[in-house]
């Protein structure tokens, strides 16, 4: 037994070393030191986060939902299954960021600090980000979607560096509103437009956005701008200035789907028994 647990500690030592060597012509590029350990699971995340778009979702979605799934035109159907790779990556990476919320590493260097757990979260998102740049290229409908993707993704994978964990950390709390809105998006589709279930749901998505992206999002993007400007001659130029920039798109991006979901609700209440019309496809 003890035999066959070193066979297999040491097959599990060889696997890491070649993702950890994968890696390293990318990691070195870029400076990102932390990111060998974790770089097997942003290959996975990568990886499971297409098989659900092609495969899981779809076979669920016929399980389920055959009759609406199956009468939707292609494109609809790439968005219905876009959104429930969202849900997915919303019930991994949200409860993932809560358990690094306490970390004492984090607290007590917000620039520079680093915790193996968040490593593994970022690994996730990036993964998962990846994912959605290239879909949204691939679909592309409006360049707003595939800048938010590709700022994502960087802003996450840059944190290997280590570079400001703390506040990436809570970014991805984030992603809690999404869940409200592809709930919205979905009821649209399977016959529930207008119900109460709907209009909860929706005081739900607008609540949670504002808390979430709105008012918690812009005291943590205003305390990462104090952070990066105290710490601005220990980075590279090029890096300050990219996460200055990702901040300032993400947070206009809050904000404009933000005024974009109230017109959507304004026009629901003004003309009721229309069909509800969502706002954006999605603000992950």
């Amino acid at each position: 037994m003890a035999g066959l647990l070193d066979e297999s500690t040491s097959a599990f030592g060889v696997y890491k070393s070649v993702f950890h060597d994968l890696s390293r012509p990318v990691a070195d590029v870029l400076g990102l030191k932390n990111l060998g350990p974790h770089f097997d699971v942003f290959v996975y995340s990568f990886i499971l986060f297409n098989f659900a778009n092609i495969v899981l979702v779809p076979s669920l979605s016929r399980l389920f939902f055959g009759r609406v799934y199956g009468a939707l035109d292609v494109k609809t159907r790439n968005k219905w299954n876009c959104r429930g790779v969202s849900l997915i990556h919303v019930s991994i990476v949200v409860p993932l960021a809560i358990r690094c919320l306490d970390s004492p590493a984090l607290s007590a260097d917000h620039a520079f600090g680093w915790d193996e757990r968040a490593g593994t979260l970022f690994a996730i998102a990036a993964g998962y980000f990846l994912w959605d740049t290239i879909d949204m290229i691939i679909h592309f409908e409006a360049f707003s979607f595939v800048a938010h993707g590709a700022a994502c993704f960087f802003v996450y994978f840059l944190c290997f560096r280590p570079f400001v964990t703390y506040y990436a950390v809570r970014c991805l709390l984030w992603e809690g509103s999404t869940i409200f809105l592809n709930f919205h998006w979905y009821m649209d589709k399977i016959g529930l437009s207008g119900s109460r279930l709907q209009m909860i749901n929706g005081i739900l998505l607008l609540a949670s956005f504002t808390a979430l992206r709105i008012v918690y999002g812009g005291y943590i993007s205003f305390k990462f701008s104090i952070t990066v400007l105290q710490i601005r001659d220990e980075v590279p130029l090029a890096v300050a200035l990219y996460y200055a920039c990702g901040n300032a798109v993400l947070q206009t991006l809050n904000w404009s789907w933000l005024l974009a979901m109230m017109k959507g609700f304004k026009r629901r209440l003004s003309a009721p028994g229309t069909k509800p019309q969502v706002a954006h496809r999605k603000t992950e």
